[in-house]
């Protein structure tokens, strides 16, 4: 690669983005059900957003515990499903997309069902009363009506609140 690309380091950078394109391009067409694969990676990636809040709360008030047992039972689901799928059904590539998004259904599902138990037993759980103070709301204090700037704020907080949506 670096013999075919001059000595500027802008072509390397687009030597190095072509070759992983075209290698990419390959694999899709070699590889049955890649793209369904990739796909399912990025629907899982959506789904994680989902838990953010109560995952970004539990590091805030050092609840590992939460976190260990969680993410441990969503690595076992993970491994489970690969395992049936690529062993018993013969799925390949497509097997590590269904079970990531099985991987991201637990985790929601275990940070969700914390929340809930504590809820449900009248205490406050990672510093919530309800669990709609999860979602996203406009801060308190904020107008409730005010300029078309202000709107626009409260519209990109809603958008951006998961913060995994940042790290994509």
């Amino acid at each position: 690669m670096l013999a075919r690309v001059g000595g500027d380091c802008s072509d390397l950078t687009t030597a190095t983005l072509v070759d992983v394109h075209a290698a990419t391009c390959q694999t899709a067409e070699a590889v049955p059900q890649y793209r369904t694969a990739v796909l399912l990676y990025a629907v899982a990636a959506v789904i994680e957003t989902w838990f953010e809040p109560v995952y970004v709360l539990t590091q805030h008030s050092f609840q590992m515990s939460v976190r260990v047992g969680v993410e441990s039972a969503a690595l076992v689901a993970r491994c489970l499903v690969t395992f049936v799928l690529v062993v018993l059904y013969h799925q390949g590539v497509l097997a590590f997309g269904i079970a990531q998004v099985v991987n991201s259904l637990v985790l929601v599902a275990g940070y969700y069902v914390y929340v809930a138990y504590h809820l449900a037993q009248g205490r406050r759980a990672l510093g919530v009363a309800k669990a709609r103070e999860l979602l996203p709301h406009p801060t308190v204090g904020a107008p409730s009506c005010g300029s078309r700037s202000e709107a626009r704020g409260r519209r990109v907080r809603w958008l951006t609140h998961p913060a995994r949506f940042l790290r994509l």
